[in-house]
């Protein structure tokens, strides 16, 4: 009797498992339970349509685009002037009030929801790009309706996507099923809007492109412009600690500017963040870098590394966000986080808890993995002592007892804007699989990969994720 009964158990908790692992992949990729065709012009017929466009002398082109945080627009705008097309915004009637819930079920209920615009002269148009950001793994309903709202018969569709970890190879299956008898060419992820003059030359459509030239002026020359920066000390405060800063202001870059903040690992202070800081600044944005209060023993901010954890660093990181806002010469509506390490993860929690605030995040190899170590240390609250020497340092019961059974993804994933994450592929310390982890939990982010690099970045390691941060706020600043 004991045998029969613990089969049935063995078989309900199988079940369980099967119906639980069904219900997150219709959540997680709610295009993937649908009947989706594919009725769109063979390649042959399309290599037709795109050879005879390219010989056209005179040939009429749309930029038609969907933006949600700003991304697409960004890059939308920067093809349009590098061809001299006609620019046109995907808009739905009815805003969305909660994004994170609405799009997935658009996407899984095969929705149309109504715009709010519509091109007039669609029938003069030979070329129509049309670029969207990955929403669960699909295109965006409002993409559907539009391309489904006209006859583009006989024009070159060529879609483009702008996700941070997503390829548009997962997204082609939703964009085909609007595309009924349609040349579908060309598409491409643009993660930057440097990316876009090679993409141009490989479609090789041969467009005329009267304000190339121009545009490519204007990026030399904003791309070169160095400003100058001035350095002083600043204090934010929470509560009765003074916390300890410096911050970067470019000279001349505007009377409003971007700012950064930057946040640094467990044991560290401001000084992580210097060579981020000079280079930004250089580049016109404001920079703050400070020291966690308790944040290491030489912490020049107030409190204890004894009192220290991962949300008492969250609080310090909001009081620094409230100083930097009330700023006048920062626009407090440009504003990002940055941190390394544990200041990583501080700047993902704490840009969840203000996602409205927060124009996006810059997270190089942020440790997620403490909740993980904290729960290899201690099975329960109970087992935590009142000092630990964790790592390099003795931090108190404060800092282990909130990460005992703490889902960090669960917490991040509330985070819907774009996000950008570096990490070294032989880091000793926060493993590269925590970073892979956290692009399956966000909505939209983009790992980029420093091969060879460990916990830190130093010399062509540093500049290579340079790199990677100007062009993500560069696309992000508008």
């Amino acid at each position: 009797m004991r045998q029969k009964r613990g089969m049935t158990a063995a078989v309900i908790a199988v079940l369980a498992v099967f119906f639980l692992v069904a219900a997150y992949n219709m959540y997680r990729f709610p295009a993937r339970f649908r009947n989706l065709s594919d009725e769109s012009l063979t390649e042959e017929q399309v290599s037709a349509l795109k050879d005879e466009l390219a010989e056209k002398e005179s040939k009429k082109t749309l930029v038609a685009y969907f933006s949600y945080s700003g991304t697409t627009k960004s890059v939308a705008e920067a093809l349009s002037g590098r061809i001299g097309a006609d620019l046109f915004e995907i808009t739905p009637k009815e805003e969305y009030s909660n994004v994170y819930m609405q799009s997935n079920s658009e996407i899984r209920r095969n929705a149309r929801p109504e715009l709010a615009r519509t091109v007039e002269n669609m029938e003069e148009y030979d070329i129509v790009f049309v670029g969207y950001p990955v929403w669960w793994h699909a295109v965006p309903a409002p993409v559907n309706t539009f391309l489904e709202s006209y006859d583009l018969t006989g024009k070159l569709i060529i879609p483009f996507c702008t996700s941070g970890g997503s390829d548009i190879e997962e997204t082609m299956p939703t964009f085909l099923d609007s595309c009924k008898n349609l040349a579908v060419y060309g598409e491409s992820r643009i993660t930057g809007t440097s990316q876009i003059d090679n993409w141009l030359t490989d479609l090789d459509l041969n467009f005329d492109g009267g304000s190339e030239e121009q545009a490519d002026e204007e990026e030399e020359t904003a791309e070169n412009t160095v400003y100058s920066y001035q350095s002083q000390e600043l204090y934010a405060s929470r509560g009765g600690n003074q916390i300890y800063g410096v911050i970067y202001i470019p000279q001349n870059a505007g009377e409003k500017m971007p700012a950064v903040i930057f946040s640094h690992g467990f044991g560290g202070n401001y000084q992580a963040g210097i060579q981020y800081a000079e280079a930004l600044a250089e580049r016109g944005y404001v920079v703050y870098c400070f020291d966690f209060c308790g944040g290491s023993p030489g912490s020049r901010s107030g409190g204890s590394p004894l009192e220290m954890s991962l949300f008492t660093e969250e609080a310090d990181l909001e009081a620094v966000m409230e100083m930097v806002k009330k700023l006048d010469y920062v626009d407090r509506d440009i504003l990002f986080l940055m941190g390394t390490s544990q200041g990583g993860a501080v700047s993902a929690v704490t840009g969840a808890d203000h996602e409205e605030e927060i124009r996006g995040m810059i997270l190089l190899y942020p440790a997620f993995v403490l909740a993980d170590r904290a729960n290899e240390l201690f099975q329960s609250v109970d087992e935590i002592s009142d000092t630990y020497y964790f790592m390099w340092m003795e931090v108190g019961r404060a800092y282990f007892e909130p990460l005992i059974g703490y889902d960090i993804y669960s917490d991040i994933a509330g985070y819907e804007k774009d996000v950008l994450l570096i990490h070294g592929d032989r880091d000793s310390i926060v493993p590269f699989s925590y970073s892979e982890q956290a692009i399956e939990a966000y909505p939209s982010a983009e790992l980029e990969v420093i091969p060879g690099a460990g916990h830190g970045f130093y010399g062509e390691e540093a500049q290579l994720a340079l790199g990677y941060i100007f062009d993500y706020l560069e696309n992000h600043l508008v």
